[in-house]
């Protein structure tokens, strides 16, 4: 009697084993959910994008240029320009505002890499006018032979006749961040997030990108 009464407390309900495989299951599969599919939350922080607008460039730099380009069939080559690019922030804060602004450092630091092109497409112009008509052997001129030059012809040096000739090679700060800046709030609406001075939508967002429409915005700075 005792020995059946010990054999009886030996064993285990099966429905208890059955709680304990549905509780795992259930924690598992709640830690893949949220590994896959996290759930969305403000951007909280400074994101930053940079923007490339060389091309704004060359087409300012080309339209001042071309009156002087050698005559021929063949249209005149400029030398490759070196990347002219802007830093568009956007920054969230925690409470569901945001700012989106041009970095106005790395504005000036674009136009005068702007300005560096132009120098260069100058003195590789004036090498090829000199060349059309005989004046120029070998490599042609030198930097310090076009600034020579310049400064014999207009008293002042390359960079501060570009400058004065050319004030426009980009837009100024103003007119060029009038399209960009704003501010606003933001909200988490379903898988998205929305802008409210902004038509399209974040389509992708984790922890160090943000995707909005077809730019990037990666992370800079979390919120202090």
């Amino acid at each position: 009697m005792g020995a059946e009464k010990r054999k009886r407390r030996k064993r285990r309900s099966p429905a208890g084993y059955i709680v304990v495989i549905v509780i795992l299951l259930t924690l598992i599969s709640l830690l893949i959910f949220e590994h896959f599919f996290p759930l969305k939350k403000l951007p909280v922080g400074t994101w930053m994008h940079e923007e490339d607008i060389t091309q704004t460039a060359d087409d300012s730099m080309c339209a001042w240029l071309r009156s002087a380009e050698p005559e021929g069939d063949d249209p005149f080559i400029y030398p490759e320009s070196e990347p002219v690019c802007v830093d568009i922030v956007l920054a969230v804060s925690s409470d569901g505002t945001y700012e989106r602004y041009v970095d106005e450092d790395s504005y000036e630091a674009a136009r005068a890499v702007a300005y560096r092109n132009l120098e260069t497409a100058l003195g590789s112009l004036i090498n090829a006018r000199f060349k059309a008509v005989g004046m120029a052997e070998g490599s042609g001129m030198s930097e310090d032979d076009i600034a020579k030059l310049m400064d014999e012809a207009v008293g002042m040096s390359v960079e501060e006749y570009l400058h004065k000739a050319v004030p426009d090679i980009l837009p100024s700060y103003e007119e060029y961040s009038a399209d960009i800046s704003g501010r606003g709030t933001c909200a988490v609406e379903g898988d998205l997030i929305i802008f409210d001075d902004h038509p399209g939508e974040v389509l992708l967002f984790d922890d160090n990108r943000m995707l909005i429409d077809d730019v990037v915005y990666l992370k800079a700075d979390d919120e202090e």
